[in-house]
């Protein structure tokens, strides 16, 4: 019998339209937040939800799905305001376990024998509120795995913001807890950031990411694997700096990448189309090529440093945060190519894995579900692949309908298990 394992799953994305339904019935509902999801929900939609007929309507579920499913190509605003009715119905608090509980008896139901589940780990609330989450989720977790006999093994990867300031104290009081509770740690195996990638590049969070690196060697019982999703979204930077920002992932001590779909995407697709970022971030991109010369040179890129830094001369005179404008013509796109290949090459021999959900990546960044999409190109150049399902309530999915995508585009793959977040970390030379 097949070993389904996930590694890419958002917990609160698991629940389908009928989970919705069945569990909000009978539970207190914030008037406040569901007020805030809708305000959201019109503005992005241009209309309102379907919320007052969820429970009154003998069509309930059909109303939810209208406004929850996400089946057709879809910008992150638009997935993120349909997500949010999730955690507008059912918020985080201390003990808010009924989500987590009710995922992982569905997902033992379907045959899945090991999930990884990305958890939100609220900046808002304070450290005893932190300390009682954490044991709250552990404790289901470690219930439900004894109760069926370990057929699941249910673990927790802590999705902390992008911000710097506010990953530090989390993770700072996410360490403490695990080096209190030994007994426990084991459920733990991870910290995911995810969300909006815009504003937040790699090289902001370089030095919280050492910190993890660091204690991981300092304290292997509680190490921690790095899953990053990056190269996901592209239309708040160029697709060079997009691919600069998978190689920054990477060098920061990732273990796993979420999506970097850029590193696969097909650039025909793409042709004259046009992209935009701010000035600092092509400033950024310039530095970075000057500063890698070498290795990219080893990929037969070759680079004018004197006009790169006559470039830059002439950005640092505008004010940093006007636009640029890209047309990614033939000419621009010759260069994207040569630099995505010269990443593929160099991270196929390293350790980076790439987490690839091939419905997410098609709904969300035009991937088509043929030999255009990412996951082909990533195959075909030796990258180590793990299929996930990603957010598959929202999008109508689950890990065996991934795998047959996965299949019908790839072939076969190898177990995800020895790429799971405890076998990265206890392989890392710490």
């Amino acid at each position: 019998m097949n070993t389904l394992i996930d590694l890419h799953v958002h917990l609160y994305g698991c629940l389908t339209p009928e989970d919705i339904w069945s569990l909000g019935r009978d539970i207190e509902i914030d008037s406040n937040r569901v007020d805030l999801f809708n305000h959201n929900y019109r503005k992005t939609f241009q209309r309102p939800s379907n919320y007052d007929k969820y429970w009154i309507s003998p069509s309930g579920v059909s109303e939810i799905a209208a406004d929850y499913l996400l089946t057709s190509r879809s910008n992150f605003q638009e997935f993120q305001a349909k997500f949010d009715l999730v955690p507008a119905l059912f918020p985080l608090y201390p003990h808010a376990t009924l989500v987590l509980s009710h995922v992982i008896e569905k997902h033992h139901k379907e045959g899945l024998n090991l999930v990884e589940y990305r958890c939100f780990m609220p900046p808002y609330f304070n450290d005893k509120e932190i300390s009682d989450y954490l044991e709250a989720l552990v404790d289901v977790a470690k219930e439900k795995e004894y109760f069926f006999n370990g057929e699941i093994k249910p673990r927790l990867v802590m999705s902390l913001p992008r911000d710097p300031s506010l990953f530090r104290h989390l993770y700072q009081m996410l360490h403490q807890w695990l080096q209190s509770h030994p007994s426990k740690q084991r459920y733990i195996v991870g910290i995911d950031l995810c969300a909006q990638e815009s504003g937040y590049p790699p090289s902001s969070i370089e030095v919280e990411l050492s910190r993890v690196i660091k204690n991981n060697i300092l304290y292997p019982r509680t190490a921690l694997a790095i899953l990053y999703h990056v190269g996901e979204q592209y239309d708040h930077i160029s697709l060079c700096s997009s691919l600069r920002w998978v190689y920054q992932a990477s060098a920061a001590g990732a273990h796993r990448l979420g999506h970097a779909a850029i590193l696969g995407v097909d650039s025909n697709l793409l042709l004259d189309s046009f992209g935009k970022e701010p000035v600092a971030e092509r400033i950024d991109h310039i530095q970075w090529l000057l500063e890698n010369l070498y290795w990219l040179s080893e990929y037969s890129i070759q680079l004018d440093s004197k006009r790169l830094n006559k470039e830059l001369e002439r950005l640092r005179q505008l004010p940093q945060e006007s636009l640029i404008e890209f047309n990614y013509n033939q000419e621009y796109l010759e260069q994207f190519n040569m630099l995505q290949k010269a990443l593929q090459n160099k991270l196929s021999r390293s350790n980076i894995v790439v987490e690839s959900c091939p419905t997410s990546n098609n709904l969300l960044t035009d991937a088509p579900l043929d030999h255009r999409h990412p996951l082909v190109t990533l195959q075909r150049n030796n990258l180590k692949v793990i299929i996930g399902s990603d957010d598959p309530g929202i999008f109508n999915t689950s890990l065996s309908s991934e795998l047959k995508i996965a299949e019908s585009l790839s072939g076969s793959f190898e177990s995800s298990e020895k790429y799971s977040s405890k076998s990265l970390v206890s392989k890392e030379q710490y």
